[in-house]
């Protein structure tokens, strides 16, 4: 693989993803130099990164030289020119279209005209984002998953003018930061959190057409989450920004169950739940008055996890990826707690079929519309 100069650069306003994009660079590229731009508070974010650096040399960690060359390797700035010698950039602030694309164009005027530009947004149309930006071909999607340091992998969404070059770039740094990463291109970009937002909006019909309340929908799913539950993974992002993203959705189908998952998500909103990170579920506990029905825990689980294997079997016969790829990805971001052969074994084909067919007869969303029988015994044979 091509190597190149890596001066590195991160740019946030302080988003939590961001920092914890920094964080992960920051531990992870032992020789690179990272220029941070923040509107406030340098110091303030200096003086914690010099902490952790003095925390690891203490635990010995990094060694008294490998402490000093990054005690010099950073820089937090609110002056935006201080960012004009990076040679790569990774945006991180809000879900704002034109705020992104002012900075952007900010510094696409003070960088090189071969530093790759990408974005970690998560929803915005990539097209829209760079319009205007010079030599579109070194600009990309660079999706990183939440808590960044704990998910195996991160997205690159490209544009069409995205070239090989500017990809091997941005699976180096990838790989240099310990991840794995999965390609998208056209209406499949940010499919992974295209997915994800619908495997939260099948749990939320789930919850709705049950009657049960979210504490009870999480503990019925929890044979197919490993860690948190889907409203765990919700909570954790935060109820405004999973409601919204999918305004940009590409994929009509996956469209059909996010704007109903949106209109509930709006109605709890309305109803005074907060919309920032690690709120969703201490409101759900006081305020979600839903009573404890009795539900058949297996049909539960076989709905949620024939969902997934159904979008992903779509997905398998209308990108180009790979399918191994693509199931592993999946299961890391969403969390799954097994292998898609394993549930088509515990569960039984037709049984998946059945609820699947199921939930889109009471629901008449096509994301539920089963796929043909013959695809999934295609791509879940055993040991996929």
């Amino acid at each position: 693989m091509e190597t190149f100069a890596l001066k590195g650069y991160l740019f946030i306003m302080i988003f939590y993803t961001g920092a914890d994009i920094f964080s992960l660079l920051f531990g992870k590229l032992a020789e690179a130099n990272i220029a941070v731009y923040c509107r406030h508070d340098t110091d303030t974010f200096t003086a914690l990164a010099v902490k952790e650096l003095d925390k690891s040399l203490r635990r010995k960690k990094i060694t008294q030289k490998e402490y000093e060359f990054k005690k010099n390797s950073f820089i937090f700035t609110d002056n935006l020119t201080d960012l004009s010698d990076c040679n790569i950039i990774i945006e991180t602030i809000s879900e704002n279209l034109e705020e992104k694309r002012h900075i952007l164009a900010e510094l696409d005027k003070i960088t090189d005209k071969t530093c790759l530009i990408t974005s970690n947004t998560s929803t915005l149309n990539l097209s829209l984002l760079f319009n205007g930006i010079s030599n579109p071909e070194r600009c990309m999607g660079l999706h990183f998953f939440y808590p960044v340091k704990l998910s195996e992998y991160a997205e690159i969404n490209l544009l069409s003018e995205t070239t090989e070059n500017s990809i091997k770039k941005a699976k180096q740094l990838m790989a240099d930061c310990g991840k794995k990463v999965i390609l998208f291109s056209g209406k499949y970009n940010m499919y992974l959190n295209q997915i994800l937002n619908a495997a939260v909006c099948t749990a939320i019909y789930i919850k709705e057409n049950n009657q049960i309340s979210v504490e009870e929908t999480d503990k019925l799913l929890s044979d197919c989450f490993s860690f948190g539950g889907i409203f765990g993974i919700l909570d954790s992002i935060g109820l405004k920004l999973i409601a919204n993203s999918s305004d940009c959705f590409s994929i009509e189908r996956i469209s059909s169950i996010s704007s109903y998952g949106k209109s509930v998500m709006n109605n709890w909103i309305a109803s005074g739940c907060p919309t920032e990170p690690n709120c969703f579920l201490d409101f759900m506990k006081e305020n979600d008055k839903s009573s404890f029905s009795a539900v058949d825990k297996d049909y539960v689980n076989a709905s949620m996890i024939a969902s997934i294997l159904n979008e992903m079997i779509n997905a398998a016969e209308e990108c180009d990826c790979n399918f191994a790829d693509l199931t592993n990805a999946v299961q890391d971001i969403i969390g799954l707690s097994d292998t898609p052969s394993n549930y088509k074994k515990k569960y039984g084909l037709a049984n998946l079929r059945a609820a699947l067919s199921d939930l889109y007869e009471k629901s008449g969303f096509e994301f539920f519309m089963p796929s043909p029988e013959n695809l999934w015994c295609k791509y879940y044979t055993a040991g996929r």
